[in-house]
């Protein structure tokens, strides 16, 4: 049986399509994830850079056709499904030409989606023509199941009213910042100031400690380069419990308090559950995400895309006034 959709990747790099390989239980690559999905073949890919496509054909097969011009690709194949996975100060100029595509239905942008503001309102201006497509940033995190777990958890009030978070990671605010901020204002709404308590420029990006006033809650955040290892992890503090984020999100779990065994009248936060991992299914995740979207399974694609426009805004704003010295950032509630 022939498979619905045919898929393009704009860039084979890491992301696009090598830092997984056929086979491998995780899929974390645009490519995997078309290789594995039982709706979508991969027809063709480009990259300026001749290794990365070589590389890419052996590993993901030698019948996609390649270019190592994205025009050419887009001139002489037809499909229905693009993932960008290019350099950041390239996604617009592709998009743009992507969105005036009538064959293309679906769009998978990997983060940032832009560079600057004038890209990003170039951007919404595009988009607002072109509301018939379905655009995905890829903030995995927003597709994957167990994080789904989790927000519907703060939502529904479950855990009670939220009360202040504090968060870690490893390289920049703005380029892996932007994971942490997409979950926080997924939780509790968009970021509406921040505080500088320490802050050091770094390759055009920022390092250093940063008090957070979201909607509905507040806390901190700090980062470092990462040059000897990774960390992405988070606790959020409710009045009836707490969730962890551990492991680079591949350990979520909720703690709800229970009578202490040792010491008597104290109730003590314990696991009371934890959620199983699929993040090494992300990109799966997102792909299967903006299929049900095109089969009008899921309704909600539209609005998850504006709030990560509106996001980039405030990540370009924040970015922005950190490189020029400011130390308080107010955002204004859109």
């Amino acid at each position: 049986m022939s498979k619905k959709y045919r898929a393009a990747i704009f860039g084979c790099g890491m992301i696009g399509g090598l830092a997984d390989s056929p086979g491998d239980r995780k899929i974390i690559t645009h490519a995997h994830a078309f290789q594995q999905s039982d709706q979508c073949t991969l027809v063709a890919c480009c990259d300026t850079k001749l290794d990365n496509l070589e590389s890419f054909k052996q590993r993901w097969g030698g019948s996609v056709r390649s270019f190592s011009d994205y025009h050419d690709l887009i001139s002489n194949e037809q499909f229905e499904i693009a993932s960008v996975a290019t350099d950041t100060a390239t996604h617009a100029a592709i998009l743009k030409e992507l969105l005036a595509l009538d064959g293309v239905k679906l769009i998978i942008c990997e983060k940032p989606i832009v560079a600057d503001f004038e890209q990003l309102r170039e951007i919404e201006d595009i988009l607002s023509k072109h509301q018939e497509k379905t655009v995905l940033v890829n903030f995995s995190r927003r597709y994957n199941p167990g994080f789904g777990k989790l927000a519907e958890t703060v939502s529904s009030g479950a855990l009670g009213r939220p009360e202040y978070f504090s968060g870690v990671f490893s390289k920049g605010l703005y380029h892996n910042g932007c994971h942490v901020l997409e979950l926080l204002e997924w939780f509790f709404g968009p970021v509406a100031e921040v505080t500088v308590n320490a802050n050091t420029l770094f390759d055009g990006d920022s390092y250093g400690c940063y008090y957070l006033e979201m909607e509905r809650c507040a806390g901190v955040l700090a980062n470092s380069r990462g040059d000897e290892f990774s960390i992405f992890e988070m606790d959020m503090l409710f009045q009836h419990g707490r969730i962890r984020i551990a492991e680079s999100g591949h350990r979520l779990q909720i703690d709800k308090p229970e009578e202490s065994e040792l010491y008597e009248g104290y109730r003590m936060l314990s696991d009371v559950h934890r959620l199983e991992d699929s993040l090494p299914q992300s990109m799966a995740h997102v792909l299967q995400y903006g299929c049900d979207a095109l089969e009008e399974k899921k309704s909600d694609a539209g609005d998850i895309l504006a709030a990560h426009l509106a996001l980039s805004g405030r990540l370009l704003r924040l970015r922005d006034r950190l490189a020029a010295g400011e130390t308080k950032i107010r955002f204004d509630r859109t």
